[in-house]
């Protein structure tokens, strides 16, 4: 047995020599110029061959070389460098490898940064990322548990493919006593993924490899186990960052509290305060006496209602006789008038009566019957105020529990996204913005919580539709007059250019300054309606009648017989040195060959529905834009294919798209959502890029390398740069 410990991560490697075939190791490599940085090679071949450790030496000595020395600060594209050498390398060697010898070799390799992790694996190799009380193995792409993995690996579609090894890359970041423990498929023949977490979980790498040890010791001698467990402690500055926030924390929360309960109160609201607090005091005390009065009104009461009781046994022939006095009275204007008379003058007697009996009364009555009515006008007053605090106080509970139920289902969400579990993500985010909206807080209670919630829940929506929101984005340039429908840019081998037929204006433009430099040869051309780049240095000036072929380089213009179709507001493209251009009314599209443009002919050669296309791009194959969020893909004038875009809000009216033999992605100019989407040329979402500017956003063009987009919108020209 053997164990190996390295200064960033744990390895234990179980092997016994007698009873086990094939070969296992796992090898760290560091640079001491970059001390960093580090690769992690684990390797297992499952039969004994004799070019298994000459394919362990060469895959080993090229990632080493390739990754440190690759021409490149970014660790990403330093482990792609040299997985892609790796390839080369080995790719010769593992062509006479025989297809069941293939099923054999498995590699894991990870490259990693600080935080900054990228993991690529072939064959049944297992990487269990370790977080909070949940574990996940990141290398599980098709969701199988281990017992059917272990049946797939002898199937010929998971045979890896030896022209090109290792072609998926898995890239994360590595957050505060994370733990990530790459495994051979074996060790799940003895350990449960739940006895990992808990593992790596619980123990520093050096004491969980020696956990690891002790488990898989007792497993039989053909067995060869190996495990590398990597787990990052938060540096000094990340432990002093957290009580920092924390501090933070404590600060909001004291001047919510101050918020909610002011400790300080100007003069008027001390007043105010004392006048309550007084008042609650006195209500107390007269509540005591309150109770003696009640219990002698309810004496009063209930002799009241013992004469009640007795007159209403006098009132019995009277109240018999009420239905025909009712009758009449309703019926006989004459009788109605004599008892409305009498009843009015018999109320005027009872309480005349009623007050001659009160002041004949003896003062020291008089005074107990009006202590007795104020107590019970105290009692009741008291009562109704204990009420409604209660009430309030039983809001505010309930508030500060529901905020605390959102804010928890909030990080559910975040959890859900660090998993990568987007539709749970989703369902419960709807869940949380429902339960925010429907929460009912007045007079502003409980409004600086909920204003944090919201921004969180705008932050995680931001995240999951992968949207970057640009606020403030300052133009390079301003343009006078301002552009219109005969405007757009253009992207030469050697600048950006922009113009306006018009205003029969072409400029070079430097999108570092924004500086325009005007072509000065074309003050005697007539006004065009669109431009096309034709080659590296032609554009074609698009008129009614005419086309000028404008060379970039020595800025001479040469004109051209061209017919321009009448009443054609779709756009035109080019490609080796041909116009495309096509109709929504008549179902073309429509080519212009090389040379005059004037043989025109109808490239489309199958029916098409083109009532919804917005724009037309060719780099070898032809692709229109379609409003329905779609991007219809043709080769040799039939439909090849359609990239469906799958956006939660779909595309507005008329969308422009970008694509070239110069970039990898698509992009989409959105005005009508005022965003800017990047697509795979599979049909990927990768991300948007959100801006009121992109209001007006007419044209669009992207340089190589795709580090930034050059944007015409209404009267400016703007410069996005792309993460």
């Amino acid at each position: 047995m053997e164990k190996q410990y390295t200064n960033h991560s744990a390895q234990t490697i179980v092997k016994r020599q007698g009873g086990s075939s094939g070969t296992l190791r796992i090898l760290e490599f560091k640079d001491p110029a970059a001390p960093e940085k580090s690769l992690i090679f684990f390797i297992e071949i499952e039969t004994s061959d004799k070019e298994n450790e000459r394919i362990v030496r060469i895959l080993a000595e090229e990632l080493k070389d390739q990754f440190f020395n690759a021409p490149t600060d970014s660790v990403e594209f330093a482990f792609e460098n040299a997985l892609s050498r790796a390839n080369i390398a080995i790719k010769d060697t593992l062509l006479i490898k025989p297809r069941n010898w293939l099923n054999k070799i498995h590699v894991a390799i990870l490259a990693g940064k600080d935080q900054e992790v990228h993991l690529s694996s072939v064959g049944s190799m297992h990487a269990f990322l370790v977080h909070r009380d949940q574990i996940v193995d990141i290398l599980d792409g098709d969701g199988k548990g281990s017992a059917v993995r272990t049946a797939d690996r002898g199937l010929a579609g998971r045979t890896p493919n030896p022209v090109k090894l290792f072609s998926n890359i898995t890239s994360g970041r590595l957050l505060p006593n994370d733990a990530l423990v790459m495994i051979n498929e074996s060790v799940l023949d003895y350990l449960s993924p739940e006895r990992i977490r808990k593992t790596a979980q619980d123990f520093q790498p050096a004491a969980a490899a020696n956990k690891f040890y002790e488990l898989l010791s007792a497993a039989p001698a053909n067995k060869q186990f190996g495990a590398v467990i990597i787990k990052r402690l938060p540096t000094k500055e990340e432990v002093d960052q957290r009580e920092e926030q924390a501090q933070e924390k404590l600060q909001k929360d004291a001047a919510i509290e101050k918020y909610l309960k002011p400790k300080v109160a100007t003069s008027l609201e001390s007043k105010r305060t004392s006048l309550k607090k007084a008042a609650s005091a006195w209500l107390e005390v007269l509540a005591k006496y309150g109770q003696i009065g009640l219990s002698l009104a309810l004496n009063l009461l209930s002799k009241f209602l013992e004469k009640a009781q007795l007159n209403l046994a006098a009132l019995l022939p009277l109240l018999s006789r009420l239905p025909s006095f009712a009758k009449t009275f309703v019926r006989d204007p004459e009788a109605r008038r004599y008892h409305g008379a009498k009843i009015k003058q018999s109320l005027i007697f009872k309480k005349q009566a009623f007050l001659n009996y009160f002041l004949a009364l003896p003062w020291r009555q008089k005074r107990v019957l009006a202590t007795i009515v104020g107590l019970i006008i105290i009692l009741t007053g008291s009562i109704g105020i204990r009420i409604y605090n209660k009430n309030q106080n039983e809001k505010k509970a309930a508030l500060t529990k529901e905020l605390a139920g959102i804010a928890q289902q909030i990080d559910q969400t975040e959890a859900s996204l660090l998993y990568n579990d987007q539709t749970r993500a989703r369902e419960i985010l709807a869940l949380v913005s429902r339960r925010l909206l429907k929460l009912s807080v007045s007079d502003d209670q409980g409004k600086a919580e909920r204003q944090l919630l919201q921004s969180r829940i705008s932050d995680l929506e931001n995240k999951l539709d992968k949207k970057i929101i640009l606020n403030d984005l300052t133009p390079i340039t301003v343009l006078n007059p301002g552009s219109d429908d005969s405007s757009g840019l253009i992207l030469s081998e050697t600048a950006a250019l922009y113009y306006n037929g018009n205003q029969k204006q072409l400029y070079r433009l430097d999108t570092q300054s924004g500086l325009l430099s005007p072509f000065t040869a074309l003050k005697d051309i007539e006004p065009f309606k669109q431009a096309v780049l034709i080659d590296n240095q032609t554009i074609a000036l698009l008129g009614a009648s005419s086309a000028w072929l404008v060379n970039t380089e020595k800025e001479t213009v040469f004109k051209q017989d061209f017919t321009f179709p009448g009443n054609h507001p779709e756009p035109f493209t080019s490609y080796a040195k041909n116009l495309y251009t096509f109709s929504r009314a008549e179902k073309t599209i429509t080519r212009y060959r090389e040379g005059t443009f004037n043989k025109a002919d109808n490239w489309l050669k199958q029916d098409f529905d083109l009532s919804r296309i917005s724009d037309i791009l060719v780099d070898g194959s032809l692709y229109l834009l379609s409003e329905e969020s779609r991007i219809n893909v043709f080769a040799s004038g039939y439909p090849a294919s359609a990239i469906q875009l799958n956006l939660t809000k779909p595309l507005g009216a008329n969308p422009k798209f970008h694509i070239n033999e110069d970039i990898a992605n698509f992009y989409i100019l959105d005005s009508a959502n005022t965003r800017l989407l990047k697509f795979t040329r599979k049909g990927e979402f990768l991300g948007q890029y959100i801006s009121p500017a992109l209001k007006e956003a007419r044209a669009l063009v992207v340089p190589k390398g795709e580090t930034e987009t050059i944007i015409l919108s209404g009267d400016k020209i703007y410069r996005l740069p792309l993460l």
